[in-house]
């Protein structure tokens, strides 16, 4: 009776079907039409269903029932509303692989004239039937978004005997019209905030769904039941046992903390709060919200504490006080929700807010090495690396002078990865700024770059030369600052970018072939075999510029060292 093997199943006894005896056929056809012997797994119309199915189809295929078996077989198929033969011929295709379009029926006609007493029982009969052919019938979809109130009822007449259609209440809840009138909204949160634990809990996902998007209708319409409402789903979370399961942190990368049941109640929280201006005393409620979604726990809490740091800046504005007091302390680093807080707001531009940024600045100075311990991924710690330098970068003359330690030792505390990315942005810094690279660039280079041997690799000798390539007509200026940090280079470094210029100007070779040339000495390969791309172009094309001759020497030393496999192609 499996799906995924009764094709071969009805071609095998098809193909044998002549080989049993008489027996044995009738025995045969007695079994398929009893259907499905689990029947704690099948209700009453599914085990017709399937025993017709394969009935059916083999008795149309050439398989011969007796008078009584036929005759019992009529009897099930005139019970199936709506049969047709034809749903026979795709049965046994219906498993193979394909393409295939599937239309989508979802009229609510045949609903609309029934009582709503009625509505549900027929929509369990109408299922049983599954795919019919290539068309799918689904009238409740169309019921909910065309008569919601109506639907409704239907699912709450079952509810007043106790009866929680979960499938159905599942469909009600996840394809509940956004312009349905605010009555029939109102309705609906009051049903469902009164259901048992036990369905609550199995309609959680949808009731938070649900919540989203319709929870500031309903406070639109009714306060305090919006509010009961709130308090039921925020009670049922504290009392499930699947928030791990809904922070999924085994799934998704560990920085991502807003999403979730928690994530989802803070969003349309604050949304109403920011799109209906409530009265005076309604931020009071809003707020002691927040602070009952933050006593939740296994996860639950932080997603909180990460959605509503998504939004500090707005909040600061507003209730600078409540700010202050329950949420400027979660960044500090040994906190609960540093982590979740952290990874929220640097992915805002409210890091840059003045007062916020004075609050946040001890913590954020110290974030080096830290932030290795919160396994983020690389783009996160990226982006991190980015605030960090751009606030520092823009900082005043005395902010500056005053976080110079600080600053140099968080650069010492950072992995080789992330000074690649702080060269590597202080880069955009010079192109996108007027005056970049002597205001900004060079300045920071000098005040806090650490200067220690072990800081000086090969990886990051890359990222200076990437950020030498970019800085144009201030090349010799920041090569005087960057060259104490080159080192000897193997692999490929962006070197190319130096002989080759914008549409109508000099390449940096050909502008600066003297600074170029000091650079190649820095970089030049301690081994001559490996020669990083793009290192002898620069050579050749020094060769033909108009060098001094102290300068000529230093080209033909370098030319020697390269070693005489490449002589020829040097020599011009």
């Amino acid at each position: 009776w499996d799906r995924h093997v009764r094709l071969e199943i009805l071609f095998l006894i098809r193909d044998r079907w002549d080989d049993f005896s008489p027996t044995e056929q009738t025995s045969l056809a007695d079994r398929i039409l009893a259907g499905p012997i689990h029947e704690e797994d099948y209700d009453g119309d599914m085990l017709r269903n399937y025993a017709v199915q394969y009935a059916k189809w083999l008795e149309t295929n050439g398989c011969g029932f007796s008078v009584a078996q036929s005759n019992t077989l009529e009897q099930l198929v005139s019970g199936i509303e709506g049969w047709s033969d034809e749903w026979v011929k795709d049965f046994a295709r219906s498993e193979r692989r394909g393409t295939y379009s599937i239309k989508i029926d979802d009229s609510p006609d045949e609903l609309l004239s029934l009582p709503e007493s009625q509505i549900i029982d027929h929509l369990k009969v109408l299922g049983s039937t599954g795919l019919i052919g290539m068309n799918e019938k689904q009238p409740f979809s169309g019921l909910i978004r065309q008569n919601p109130r109506k639907a409704l009822a239907a699912l709450s007449v079952k509810v007043r005997h106790k009866v929680y259609e979960v499938e159905f209440w599942e469909s009600l809840l996840s394809e509940w019209p956004e312009n349905a009138d605010c009555q029939a909204t109102w309705l609906c949160a009051a049903r469902v905030s009164r259901f048992p634990d036990d369905p609550f809990n199995k309609l959680l996902d949808y009731i938070v769904w649900w919540f989203g998007k319709n929870w500031q209708h309903v406070y639109q319409c009714d306060e305090k039941l919006a509010w009961d409402f709130f308090d039921r789903v925020v009670t049922q979370l504290a009392q499930s046992d699947n928030a791990l399961q809904d922070t999924k942190k085994h799934e998704r990368p560990r920085h991502d903390y807003s999403s979730g049941h928690a994530g989802r109640l803070v969003d349309v929280l604050l949304t109403t709060m920011q799109s209906l201006n409530p009265t005076p005393d309604a931020p009071k409620a809003f707020l002691k919200g927040f602070e009952r979604l933050l006593l939740l726990e296994d996860g639950y809490a932080e997603q909180a504490a990460s959605r509503l740091t998504s939004y500090i800046d707005w909040l600061y504005e507003k209730y600078p006080d409540w700010v202050s007091e329950l949420m400027i302390p979660w960044f500090d680093l040994r906190h609960e929700y540093a982590e979740a807080t952290w990874s929220a707001l640097i992915q805002t531009r409210a890091i840059y807010n003045p007062t916020l940024r004075d609050n946040l600045m001890p913590w954020l100075l110290g974030i080096f090495p830290k932030v290795y311990e919160w396994n983020w991924s690389n783009s996160l710690e990226r982006l991190l690396v980015q605030r960090f330098v751009s606030l520092v970068v823009f900082a005043d003359e005395n902010e500056q002078n005053e976080m110079t330690e600080s600053v140099r030792r968080n650069i010492m505390h950072m992995n080789d990865q992330s000074r690649s990315n702080a060269i590597h942005f202080l880069s955009l810094v010079g192109k996108d700024n007027n005056d970049g690279w002597l205001k900004f660039v060079i300045p920071f280079i000098e005040r806090y770059w650490p200067r220690q041997i072990k800081f000086k690799t090969e990886k990051l000798a890359g990222a200076w030369l990437h950020l030498l390539s970019r800085s144009d007509e201030n090349f010799p200026a920041v090569l005087e600052v960057v060259k104490r940090f080159l080192v000897p280079i193997n692999t490929g470094s962006g070197l190319h970018s130096f002989s080759r210029g914008a549409e109508g100007q000099k390449s940096l070779v050909e502008a600066f072939p003297t600074h170029v040339l000091e650079m190649l000495n820095y970089v030049k390969p301690l081994q001559p075999s490996k020669i990083p791309y793009g290192f002898l172009d620069l050579v050749e094309v020094l060769s033909i510029s108009d060098l001094e001759k102290g300068q000529l020497r230093v080209l033909s030393k370098l030319k020697d060292q390269l070693n005489k496999p490449f002589h020829r192609r040097l020599t011009r």
